[in-house]
């Protein structure tokens, strides 16, 4: 879809600024719903101001392209992903309940930001070259953050040593990416989510820990 001649935008008063941000927040989780259901390429800007409750102009009077507010969904969840994972504590220690606790919270983290992996996931490849770089460089610190807490699992002798901490990480970031788009597209139908969780846990935590030794008779 070709990208909006850019717009002219006035400064904004500084008695307006309360009003211009919650229009911005408005615009954001339009588009973002808009992403959702429509995808990348089929939202308009049009429908996404109507989701606003805005005209077009004023959607350009925030975002000057199009491609401004792709930028800024995308750029809002990215923060989002490295805000979550900067608070989140790694207990090395106790294996299964850090690997359910990432994982119980990192779900949450990817339902509120659905539009942005489907955009990632599906339609990708469309999107400018300075975007993808853009998400392949958070993504890859997030993910080796991750594989990090493993290494450091490792070196705790809970983790087996021969697993590669970082196909560990793209195997479950993946089967849960993938959960939360199924689930948002048909439904938890075959399996509950809480069940999918805990099984989608259990297989992973059973597949790289050390296992304990075996009780004596």
């Amino acid at each position: 879809m070709a990208d909006h001649t850019p717009v002219t935008v006035p400064d904004v008063e500084p008695g307006r600024l309360a009003g211009s941000d919650c229009t911005r927040r408005k615009l954001l989780r339009a588009a973002d719903a808009a992403f959702t259901e429509l995808g990348f390429q089929s939202a308009t800007t049009r429908e996404i101001a109507r989701r606003a409750g805005v005209n077009e102009v004023t959607l350009f009077r925030h975002f000057r392209t199009r491609l401004d507010l792709v930028r800024a969904v995308i750029s809002e969840t990215l923060d989002a992903e490295v805000a979550f994972m900067e608070s989140h504590h790694f207990d090395a220690e106790d294996l299964r309940a850090a690997i359910s606790h990432y994982v119980e919270a990192y779900v949450r983290v990817v339902e509120r930001r659905e539009a942005v992996a489907r955009i990632v996931i599906g339609e990708g490849h469309l999107l400018p070259k300075d975007i993808q770089e853009r998400i392949i460089s958070v993504v890859t610190l997030m993910k080796e953050q991750v594989a990090n807490w493993l290494r450091e699992g490792q070196r705790n002798g809970v983790v087996r040593p021969e697993i590669e901490p970082m196909g560990a990480v793209e195997v479950l970031r993946d089967a849960l990416h993938s959960a939360v788009l199924r689930w948002s597209t048909f439904g938890c139908r075959s399996c509950p989510r809480d069940v999918y969780l805990q099984t989608l846990i259990d297989i992973f935590v059973r597949g790289i820990e050390i296992a304990a030794p075996a009780k004596q008779a």
